[in-house]
């Protein structure tokens, strides 16, 4: 997929990405079909579960959340939040497709009030991130190009708006960290 692809299936406000691809180098991949999960996609690109990076977004009251991180399971997003379980599902950024969702919001995203947190997960290797607009192209980069990219996409939002976070949130027994060999793809 050239650049001018690239353009051509994001949102309004994503096309830092085009100048992101230009300065790192990462891969955008169009898949052959949607996957129904994590776990389906993983299967297919012959890599562990670990190496696909998921957003999941929901809403507290008036707030709009999103948690982007490597699949170790289910994200136990009320504990993470101290809501004491009152969260509402599925509460995505405008533009998003369920199945797609991926860590690269627009400004107005953030001006519009969604907080997103990333796990400050220690990757080797390359992992899968979805698009956000598009459930049949995700990107593949390190892991840790994520919150660069988020950076000097939204610089005034970093820190604030976007959040690293180290903290476990999953509901299973927390990996610290996943690695991968090679590239894949």
């Amino acid at each position: 997929m050239t650049r001018t692809q690239l353009a051509e299936i994001l949102l309004p406000g994503q096309e830092y990405l085009i100048e992101a691809q230009r300065k790192h180098g990462f891969k955008v991949v169009e898949h052959d079909r949607c996957f129904p999960n994590t776990s389906e996609k993983a299967k297919a690109l012959g890599i562990p579960r670990e190496q696909i990076v998921k957003g999941i977004f929901f809403g507290y009251e008036k707030a709009s959340l999103g948690v982007i991180a490597p699949d170790y399971g289910k994200i136990d997003a009320p504990t993470l939040f101290k809501t004491g379980g009152r969260m509402l599902p599925g509460k995505m950024p405008d533009g998003f497709v369920r199945g797609g969702c991926g860590p690269f919001v627009t400004a107005q995203h953030l001006e519009d009030g969604l907080e997103l947190f990333i796990h400050d997960a220690r990757i080797e290797g390359v992992v899968d991130v979805g698009l956000g607009s598009d459930e049949r192209c995700s990107l593949q980069m390190p892991y840790q190009m994520i919150p660069r990219i988020l950076e000097e996409a939204h610089p005034r939002w970093f820190g604030t708006r976007i959040k690293l976070v180290d903290v476990p949130f999953v509901s299973k027994p927390f990996i610290k960290q996943a690695t991968c060999e090679k590239p894949y793809g």
